[in-house]
């Protein structure tokens, strides 16, 4: 089965995104990853040379979509529809530029993904752990998510909506006990807050 990846990505290094182990993780388990590469002014790009793996999809964020984070889901839209351009078959991992995989899932997320394959399943549901201002800290109450999807078959008609949180629409849903590590919230207390502004 190929496995293929794609993310968003817009000054990483600015706002303190844990962009390179995302990319890390996502390029390990994946044969070729997609990064829908928006307009950046503090050197990402250039971060991104140790990668091997990965195809640059430049796009500019429209500032005007950013009510209710629209322009994530238009980002990450951008990045799956190439992705599809050239692979129009198999499955494809999204992560965030502040999520990670843990290579120790990979061999579960193959085995889902195949199982899921077979049961004729559009998506893959990945669990999640939610950490908060720091490394040892992890938030569970009803605001944060304990799953969503974030692998997708590539010949089905999914798509990224609203602040890209996840897709749709769903046919049939298979959920895998591997996890996304989600540091979205665990920075530096300046880059929170330029984050969050």
């Amino acid at each position: 089965m190929s496995l293929y990846g794609f993310t968003i990505l817009r000054n990483g290094v600015k706002y303190d995104y844990p962009f390179r182990e995302s990319l890390r993780s996502l390029c390990a388990l994946c044969d070729e990853v997609f990064v829908a590469l928006g307009d950046s002014d503090d050197g990402t790009e250039a971060q991104l040379a140790e990668f091997k793996n990965i195809v640059i999809v430049p796009t500019v964020w429209d500032e005007a979509m950013r009510k209710s984070g629209l322009i994530l889901s238009v980002q990450t839209n951008i990045a799956l529809e190439a992705l599809r351009a050239k692979h129009p078959r198999g499955w494809a991992v999204y992560l965030q530029a502040d999520e990670v995989l843990n290579e120790r899932d990979f061999p579960k997320i193959r085995e889902d993904l195949a199982k899921a394959e077979a049961a004729g399943c559009d998506s893959l549901s990945f669990r999640y752990l939610h950490f908060w201002q720091s490394y040892y800290q992890v938030a569970i109450d009803w605001r944060w998510y304990p799953h969503e999807i974030r692998a997708v078959r590539l010949d089905s008609a999914l798509e990224s909506y609203g602040d890209a949180q996840s897709f749709r629409p769903i046919a049939n849903r298979f959920e895998t006990e591997a996890t996304v590590f989600h540091y979205g919230h665990v920075r530096e207390p300046a880059a929170y807050e330029k984050k969050k502004a």
